[in-house]
């Protein structure tokens, strides 16, 4: 009797086990099911949030897009399409259809901030364009300095009423950055530095520029191309930094290095 007894405590015992088992199992899935509802309603709140602002989207299935500039009001995109159908083109915030393509091979591009003139870089030649109409309004040829071909990084002024551009110098071991006004076919300063250029950027006040090579930075004064500091870095193929009047300037390199530079009056020094 007491057997039997035993037996079916042990057997209530492992119904109720089981049962608890069970229990904690359930409360388990239905709290792990409340937690994943939650990420997806906070996902889907996000996504709503974001889709609120954007005004279009455009997807070219054939084409990567490389390259984009926009001006000071926003209101104008230059995109630089690459790959297939390459061409450069120009969007406002209306609608996803472009104001104008232009097709070209296009190594680079710059847009005045608030003139109405785009720029574009091309292996062989550097088009000024209408911003507004995409009408060509002068073409600057690149062999019209010695051994230059292929341009590559290229900015404007906020007017668009100059141009800094890159080219290769025709070899492996220098490339030519020139300055230039937007309506001239001939430069009015030139410099090497060395191997090509990656990157490029100007001061907000337009009177500094700042370029970089793989292993070289460069900065000059924008209009007379009187040079105002030069160093080599460990490898980069970025942009370096700027401020808005040219006085600070910042590198970076693959070594993983950054340094700050003031413009002193006389000389950039080092910072940090």
């Amino acid at each position: 009797m007491e057997t039997k007894n035993c037996i079916s405590k042990r057997i209530s015992f492992e119904i109720a086990n089981s049962v608890n088992n069970i229990l904690v199992y359930l409360i388990s899935f239905v709290f792990s099911m409340f937690i994943f509802s939650c990420i997806l309603q906070a996902q889907g709140s996000r996504q709503d949030s974001i889709n609120a602002f954007v005004r279009w989207r455009y997807i070219d299935a054939t084409s990567t897009g490389t390259l984009c500039r926009t001006d000071n009001t926003g209101f104008y995109q230059l995109i630089n399409w690459d790959i297939n159908n390459r061409r450069a083109a120009l969007y406002n915030n209306n609608d996803s259809i472009p104001l104008w393509e232009f097709p070209a091979l296009v190594n680079s591009i710059a847009m005045s901030r608030n003139g109405n003139l785009v720029a574009i870089s091309s292996p062989d030649k550097i088009y000024v364009l209408d911003k507004i109409t995409g009408d060509v309004v002068n073409e600057f040829i690149l062999n019209v300095i010695p051994g230059a071909i292929s341009g590559g990084p290229i900015e404007m002024v906020s007017d668009g009423s100059f141009i800094i551009a890159t080219a290769s110098a025709g070899d492996s071991d220098s490339c030519w950055v020139f300055g230039f006004q937007s309506g001239s076919t001939s430069e009015i300063w030139k410099h090497k530095i060395y191997h090509s250029a990656y990157g490029m950027k100007i001061s907000g006040n337009d009177s500094i520029v700042i370029v970089n090579s793989y292993n070289q930075v460069a900065v000059y004064e924008t209009f007379t191309g009187i040079e105002r500091f030069s160093t080599t870095i460990n490898g980069c193929q970025n942009s370096m930094g700027i401020s808005g009047n040219g006085d600070i300037i910042a590198t970076i390199d693959l070594h993983g290095w950054l340094k700050v530079y003031h413009w002193d009056g006389s000389n950039y020094t080092l910072l940090w």
